[in-house]
């Protein structure tokens, strides 16, 4: 597991005699306390930790419930909730409006060739009883928001080392590239 990765490697970087029952403890903890220690002991919070949670609900459901939410699945009264940050497809254009990718656009406009990533709230909710569906978007949203979440730990634990005057070897990250190092 990733966060059990990252803490084992914060405890590396700041030995201590019960190393051992540190990271047992930490092992077996769900996703909130495990977000709380990282923060707590090594400074390391990532943006999204809410957003995991809803998430690990929904995968509660769909590997015991068959995808189905149950009453211990819900999060929000007699709903399970989940949440993520998508990306807005809209692509701005030199007439300054945002155009779909693949909508035709009018005469004389082009789509800008570089922009910043728009950020959006995305949220679905499922009844008891309901079956949890989610579009190939939806996950891929999802995947991409997890994989930004990755690096931006990563580089909290590296601050961490920075502060203990601890050095590390230099590496460059691109995110979402195929030259990802």
């Amino acid at each position: 597991n990733f966060l059990n990765r990252i803490y084992k490697a914060g405890l590396k970087l700041v030995p201590t005699a019960d190393y051992q029952k540190r990271l047992r403890l930490f092992e077996s903890q769900t996703l909130r306390p495990k977000v709380q220690m990282l923060r707590d002991q090594f400074h390391i919070e990532g943006m999204y930790a809410r957003h995991f949670e809803s998430l690990v609900n929904a995968r509660n459901s769909l590997a015991h419930g068959a995808g189905v939410v149950r009453n211990r699945d819900c999060n929000d009264g007699n709903e399970l909730v989940i949440s993520w940050r998508g990306v807005d497809p809209a692509i701005p254009a030199t007439d300054g409006n945002y155009y779909d990718i693949a909508a035709p656009l009018p005469d004389g406009v082009e789509l800008l060739k570089t922009w910043p990533t728009k950020w959006l709230a995305r949220e679905k909710r499922w009844k008891i009883g309901e079956r949890i569906r989610l579009t190939p978007l939806d996950l891929s949203e999802i995947t991409f928001m997890a994989a930004h979440e990755a690096v931006d730990v990563c580089d909290a634990l590296c601050e961490f080392a920075l502060k203990h005057g601890i050095r590390l070897k230099q590496i460059t990250v691109i995110r979402g590239g195929s030259d990802d190092s």
